[in-house]
Order: C-alpha cells, then structure tokens, then sequence
C-alpha cells in the first residue's frame, strides 16, 4: 500500500512554498501589504509543539494515513513502549508523575519546555541531531546549551547513544564533584567540562548578549543617521542620544497606543493567533539591556531585520537585500546556538517576505498596522 504524503506533514517545505507562492504573485510588487498580511492571516500558522511531536512518531513508526487522524491512543501506546523500552521517566524529577499522563499532556500541549524535548531525547533514543532539531522546530529556541551542566550531560548521553540510567550516574557524580576514574577518553574530557562548569561561573549565553548588544548599536547609529535636527537643535544627533523608545517607535510605528503612550496589547491584534508574543518594545529593550532577560532568537532576528531594510536600499536588489540578510542572520544565529531562519515560524516567514519588497520596514509597519484595524 502506498504511504499516504500530506503536505502538511513537511512542515519546512509547506513554510518555504509558502513564501516563495506569495512574492511570486503578480499583485505582490504592487500589493506587498496585503498580500503579506492576507497569507498571514489565511495560511500562516505556528506548528504546534504536539503536531511536531506526532509528526515525528508518525514517521518513526511508519504509519499511514493523515498524521491529525491517527487516535491520540496511538502515538501515546508508542511514547510508553519506547520510554519502558530505555527506561526513561515521566519526569527528570522524583515524584508521582506517571508516563501515561505526561504522554498525553505532551501530546495535547502547542508549546512545552526545553526539560521536555530532553526526555524525549532520550525516550525516543534521539540523535543529537535530532534533539537539536525538536528544539529548534519544535520549540523555536537554542541548541543544546554546552555550558548548562544537565544540557552538557544530556548532549554527552545523546552523543554517544547512552540511555537515562547513564544520565543519572552522570549527574549524581556532577553533584558530588566526583570526577575520579573516567571510563574512557570521552569521559575524561566530559569530566573536565564538568569541572570548569563548577570551578568557574560563566554566563551560559554571553554569545547572545554580545550579539544583542552589536546589533543594538549598530541599530542606533542608524537612527541617528536618520535623524534630522529642527531649527532648535542644529548640532548632529548621537547614537547615545537614542533609547529604546526610539526603536520602538521606529518598528511599530503603525501600532496604536493608550492614554500611556503605551502599545497596544499585542492580544489586541489580529496577528496574535499567528505571532504570540514577543514584540521588541522599550519594556522588552530595557530588560535586554539591562541583562534581566535573555536575548532570545526573535529579539536578534528583529534587530537584524531593522538593519538590512535601511542598509543599501538604493543599491541591492530585494532579492540581493534578502539573500545578503539571510545569509548574515544565518551566522548570527548559528553564533548565538540557534539554527538557521526557519520558514515554518510564520513571524520569521514574515520578516522574509518584507525582505523582498522595495521598502521592507514600510511594509513591516504597515502590516502591524492592519492588524489593529482588523
């Protein structure tokens, strides 16, 4: 019998078809709004952390048929054989969490936690590969970070093929400082990772802050070559004249405010289904700037974007503009842990497509704008 192929199971190939339908359309040079904003109303939805997870169990265990028809009790009966089958708990905490209510919690869930991706890594005896990849399509975050000391254990164990149990002995040596008679060489360098995580305190995502705080500099001395002084103010502006109200009010600038000055709540928008949250505002920027949060992917990929709409835009082309931006975002990401730009996250899609329009920060604002007016 012939496999059924919904192309709604390829979530990366439905993500980039996607784009290319829609700036490939005649009306998209003359209508770059709202075609943009139609597509992300219409077409555009996250992939749900569940439909991620089905999707790959469906594949796994070779089924057939539509991946959303197959009985929830399917994909649990194959989550509790292959947790039984490499002895992997419901939880890396003690307690009474049972594996056939976190099987069908997982299952029902659109977003989960990173401690979630990592017990299925081992559960389903993930790759590395692999446990990266749910990570960044499943949850839209980071690789596996080595300078966390379960996530550096975790990659170890996935690594090399090791089940929970090895994990376990792993992180109970972790804990007691225990770095005596390493089984082999690649234990000894895990031990002297461990080491180092213990004897010296590290900041675990300084990558991010440093590309951040690049990003946001090179944004501001871009405001403040835009900036045009009135008859009050001749001198030229300065970088650290701007703050993150001015950013924000560059990016959103199509986004309605209160009696506050404030934004408007992002539930207020019809983009919100398709986006959630995450806007760059000033509350957001001060936090980042202050180090009270990290810088997570949207934030850079957002900063990236302002950069590439005003840089060169009488001399590259959209579509030399989009390659140029990709490809430095790209490597941006891949510096910070990330993976690539992924056109199944419908707000990177979006980015994308603005990319490829004449004015690509025009377009940005205004599609924010139509979707309070919605």
């Amino acid at each position: 019998m012939k496999k059924y192929r919904d192309s709604q199971l390829d979530f990366t190939d439905r993500g980039w078809n996607t784009l290319y339908e829609v700036v490939d359309d005649p009306a998209f040079k003359t209508q770059s709004a709202e075609s943009i904003y139609l597509n992300l109303i219409h077409q555009c939805r996250p992939v749900p952390f569940c439909d991620y997870l089905k999707r790959f169990l469906y594949r796994a265990a070779s089924l057939e048929g539509d991946f959303r028809t197959i009985p929830t009790e399917t994909y649990q009966g194959i989550l509790r054989a292959a947790f039984r089958e490499t002895h992997t708990p419901a939880s890396f905490e003690e307690g009474s969490t049972k594996l056939s209510a976190a099987s069908a919690n997982w299952l029902s869930q659109r977003k989960a936690s990173r401690a979630t991706v990592l017990l299925l890594g081992f559960g389903l005896s993930l790759s590395l590969a692999e446990v990266n990849e749910f990570l960044l399509k499943g949850l839209h975050t980071e690789a596996l970070r080595r300078t966390d000391p379960r996530e550096l254990l975790c990659a170890y164990c996935y690594d090399y093929g090791y089940t929970f149990p090895k994990f376990e002995k792993l992180q109970k040596r972790y804990e007691a400082a225990d770095w005596s008679a390493p089984a082999d060489e690649e234990e000894a360098a895990l031990f002297q990772a461990c080491r180092a995580l213990r004897e010296k305190e590290q900041t675990s995502d300084s990558p991010r802050f440093e590309v951040f705080m690049s990003l946001y500099e090179q944004v501001r001395i871009l405001l403040a070559k835009g900036y045009e002084p009135d008859e009050w103010k001749q001198e030229p502006a300065r970088p650290e004249d701007f703050s993150p109200a001015d950013l924000e009010a560059a990016l959103y600038e199509g986004i309605p405010r209160d009696a506050y000055d404030n934004l408007l709540p992002m539930k207020r928008s019809a983009l919100y289904a398709v986006f959630g949250e995450g806007r760059l505002s000033r509350k957001r920027l001060f936090s980042l700037l202050h180090r009270q949060t990290l810088p997570e992917r949207r934030d850079l990929i957002t900063l990236n974007f302002y950069l590439w709409s005003q840089k060169e835009k009488d001399r590259l082309s959209p579509r030399k503009r989009f390659t140029a931006f990709t490809e430095d975002t790209n490597r941006l990401l891949s510096a910070c842990g990330f993976g690539e730009l992924y056109a199944a996250i419908p707000y990177e899609c979006f980015l994308m497509m603005c990319l490829l329009t004449n004015d690509p920060l025009a377009v940005y604002t205004d599609v924010w704008e139509r979707s309070y007016q919605e």
